[in-house]
């Protein structure tokens, strides 16, 4: 009856009789089969969302079928499959002419099943038609009713079916002038034909079986479709029915992205985080769309000016042009940086933020200048070259419009550039963030010429800040002799009446004013140096001759000094009565603190208690070092859930996806380059580790056995899932690992390109890889080895890149290294680890994208805070 209706509205639209709620019925249809059937229309886009009739519904009234086949047959033409849909289309017009007699379903299933398409029930009934016109081709029609009989084909449907079809070609290529395909058309064109009229019929599986249709319907497959047990992410059905469950009947596998280009007047659309996109120099947003409640795709990135001009044009002005993340050789832009960065160096080196004018005032600057259409790289630069004829310097700043004070406040004598030590020249750099390591004022010092140089010189700092210095030295002296020098800031002021020769140590020069001024003489060892605040101390940096950083702090001496790494095993002997337990396969001791203290021979000890795995059981014992500790403790933790869940680690090694060329593979990979390991390799076990790891271990502590049991119970229904979702993981890692080698295996060893890959891979995948890798970073690397292999597909080798990469590598794996020597643990560096790898695919494979926003910069804050 709504097929009807809408129809009859349709045709009532077409012939401008006016809306059917106003016509005179007889017997006027329900309101709601009214909406129902102007909802069905607008969904064909026969009626706009006013109920207007569009240029689509004008040429749908013109087909005698129902709305929705109309739209089908329509879009088909558009599509160039006519003839593939209009066959379709007059089989969903009849009775299914498929029989299965209640006493031979089984034979039935077997004789249709040559009909079936794995993807789509509409293609069976499409190879239905086919072979049977290809018996009618040569068979009388007695014979052909015997086909029919053999194959379970009602005879009668079939030319029923037929009829149809050729009413609906009849109107198609007489009335329509439409032209049928005489080529076979993809599965691509003739679903997205069909899906123009079942967008109410589509649906999504959320989860085994069940799908979650348009507006919250939610349905199964229905049993007799060739896709049951297939179950594709997205479907369509020609219709749904509800008998004890809502099923979907005749669907077939489709993509989203199909939905969205058949469907731009019903999807929806929703925008989030917008973010500045220095590549394309314009800000983007993160677009969601959806249609009936379905979430289509979510993620999709689009220019923000699409969505908001004016907040686009905000964070354009604010993101390239005052936080100069933006790459533009525009004279203006070149300019403007250089003297920004002239004028930042004043408000450092005068410890004060009121010198130079702010980030706001810059912002206004700029969009006092621009007009409001301007909101990326590219249209700021084509209105910047028609501006700039008229006022070439419209846009550029002066030091004027930046500096608040005369230019004598800060100057070249109280806050020099570089100091000068004999023949020896230091760079000065200036930072004005308190609390920041490098606070203050910093001298870089080649490495070279680490050790012809020394403290005293260094501790007068600047004469910029002297006077705050002395300030500083004076309030550290004990409070008998302090109290002759106030007020202080006076008493220092009048030291520095008679300029200093900056030769000899300060506190001797400053002691030796002061008892000038007073007569209260000052012992060298009353100076407490430590206790002045960090920016009034030199600091300095060490770097290579390659003006790398090799170390940096402000006791030049520990700099100047050889630091060997200390040793420490005898704790164990020292320890080995204490807190000991062994044999257990269950939580049976006390539960364990994270400090232990005990006194052997007169001496307080500390120790940190861990489970430790014993093969077969676990036990406890206390380790020297909390770092040490915490790796025994995780990996007996693992042994402990392990032997809880005897049946399902059975299963998981049982049904782990693998071959035995992957477990010799993996047994055979090379050990890794720093960490030395003597544990046995094995594929199953490594990554059985790794999935108790990642469901019960990772990120907690777990020292009593009610958190142990809470966390055993609480999770163990992950376990499986995360067991499958880590085996596929794992295989395809190895599959990759594979692939990469064979690509590498022609090449020239020596070639710089394949030598940087080969170490990566080393770091990357090695024995013991999955048992060392953490889960969250293990789903990762497949995109890591992708970049490979991208890498090489292109052959990019960029030697300034290798080179970046080599220098945070180098450092990273040196501090590995020595940490292992002192600690004989692998340190806790994993963000730094793996933001390398995102670098890399920063660097060589952007389209593949990163986890996060990642840079050199980043790294070296990543480095500082570790």
């Amino acid at each position: 009856m709504r097929t009807n209706l809408s129809a009859v509205i349709l045709q009532m639209a077409a012939l401008n009789l006016g809306d059917i709620a106003d016509f005179p019925f007889l017997e006027p249809p329900d309101d709601k089969m009214i909406r129902d059937g102007k909802t069905m229309l607008h969904e064909v886009n026969a009626l706009d969302k006013a109920g207007k009739l569009t240029d689509t519904g004008k040429q749908l009234a013109k087909f005698p079928t129902d709305p929705k086949l109309a739209r089908m047959l329509m879009a088909a033409a558009d599509e160039h499959c006519l003839t593939e849909v209009a066959i379709i289309v007059s089989a969903l017009s009849v009775q299914d002419p498929r029989e299965k007699p209640a006493d031979k379903m089984q034979q039935a299933d077997a004789k249709h099943a040559v009909f079936r398409h794995p993807e789509s029930d509409f293609l069976t009934l499409l190879n239905v038609w086919n072979t049977f016109e290809e018996q009618k081709k040569h068979l009388s029609n007695s014979k052909l009713r015997k086909y029919c009989t053999e194959n379970f084909l009602s005879y009668i449907r079939m030319r029923e079916w037929f009829d149809i079809h050729a009413q609906i070609m009849q109107v198609v290529k007489g009335d329509l002038k439409l032209h049928p395909n005489t080529d076979d058309a993809s599965y691509e064109k003739v679903h997205r034909a069909l899906l123009t009229g079942l967008l109410s019929n589509i649906g999504f599986r959320h989860d085994q079986y069940e799908y979650l249709g348009a507006r919250g319907l939610k349905f199964f497959i229905f049993p007799g479709s060739g896709l049951h047990k297939v179950k594709p992410k997205w479907i369509m059905a020609a219709e749904q029915v509800e008998t004890s469950k809502v099923y979907a009947r005749t669907v077939a596998r489709i993509e989203p992205e199909w939905i969205e280009a058949c469907a731009p007047h019903l999807v929806k659309h929703n925008y989030f985080d917008p973010h500045w996109a220095k590549k394309g120099a314009r800000c983007m947003v993160s677009a969601r769309t959806l249609l009936y409640g379905l979430t289509l795709q979510a993620g999709r990135k689009i220019p923000y000016d699409h969505v908001d001009a004016k907040a686009a044009r905000e964070i354009f002005i604010r993101s390239a042009l005052v936080d100069h993340d933006y790459h533009s050789n525009a004279p203006f832009y070149v300019a403007n940086q250089k003297l920004l960065e002239e004028v930042g160096i004043i408000q450092h080196k005068g410890r004060r933020v009121d010198l130079v004018e702010d980030e706001q005032w810059l912002y206004h600057f700029y969009d006092s200048k621009l007009p409001e259409e301007i909101f990326s790289g590219v249209n700021l630069d084509t209105w910047r070259k028609t501006a700039e004829r008229a006022n070439p310097k419209i846009l550029f700043l002066t030091k004027e419009d930046l500096t608040r004070e005369q230019e004598d406040v800060v100057n070249e004598w109280d806050y020099p550039d570089s100091k000068k030590l004999g023949n020896l020249t230091f760079t000065l750099q200036y930072r004005f963030e308190p609390g920041h390591d490098e606070d203050g004022v910093t001298a870089l010092i080649p490495v070279h010429q680490l050790n012809q140089i020394s403290q005293t010189p260094f501790d007068w700092l600047v004469p910029g800040l002297l006077e705050e210095k002395c300030i500083a030295l004076i309030k550290t002296l004990p409070k008998q002799i302090r109290k002759h020098f106030v007020p202080v800031p006076e008493t220092a002021k009048r030291c520095l009446e008679i300029e200093p020769d900056f030769k000899g140590a300060l506190q001797e020069w400053l002691g030796n004013r002061l008892r000038k001024l007073t007569g209260e003489a000052i012992p060298l060892n009353a100076w407490v140096m430590d206790a002045v605040a960090n920016h009034l101390k030199m600091n300095f940096r060490v770097i290579d001759d390659q003006d790398k950083l090799l170390d940096y702090g402000r006791d030049l001496k520990k700099l100047q000094a050889k630091y060997t790494a200390e040793a420490g095993d005898s704790f164990d002997q020292i320890a080995s009565d204490e807190l000991q337990y062994t044999g257990f396969i269950q939580w049976g001791f006390d539960d364990l603190p994270e400090t232990y203290e005990f006194i052997q021979k007169g001496q307080r000890f500390i120790g940190f208690p861990a489970i430790i795995d014993e093969g077969d059981a676990v036990g406890v014992r206390i380790f020297d070092t909390r770092p040490k500790a915490e790796t025994e403790h995780q990996a007996g933790l693992i042994r402990l859930f392990q032997l809880q869940l005897r049946k399902e680690c059975t299963y998981v090694l049982k049904n782990m996806p693998q071959s035995a060329a992957v477990e010799l593979t993996y047994h055979r990979l090379p050990k890794h380059p720093i960490i030395d390991s003597s544990r046995e390799i094995s594929y199953k076990y490594d990554l059985l580790y790794l999935i108790l790891h990642s469901v019960f271990v990772e990120g907690k502590t777990l020292r009593t056995q009610q958190a142990f049991e809470q966390d055993l119970q609480e999770n163990k229904p992950l376990f499986i899932g995360m067991a499958n979702d880590a085996g596929k993981i794992a295989l395809e890692i190895m599959q990759l690992y594979g692939a990469i080698k064979i690509q590498l295996q022609p090449l020239n060893v020596n070639d710089p390109l394949v030598k940087d890959i080969a170490e990566q891979l080393g770091f990357l995948v090695y024995a013991g890889f999955i048992h060392n890798t953490p889960y969250q970073q293990l789903k990762a690397m497949p995109r890591y080895l992708k970049a490979i292999q991208y890498r090489l597909d292109k052959r990019i080798n960029d030697p300034q890149k290798v080179q970046e990469i080599s220098r945070y590598a180098i450092r990273y794996w040196k501090d590995v290294e020595k940490r292992m020597k002192k600690e004989r643990i692998i340190p806790e560096q994993e963000f730094f680890r793996w933001a390398l790898e995102e670098l890399r695919v920063s660097l060589f494979a952007q389209q593949l994208k990163t986890a996060y926003p990642i840079s050199a910069k980043r790294l070296d804050k990543a480095w500082d805070e570790q």
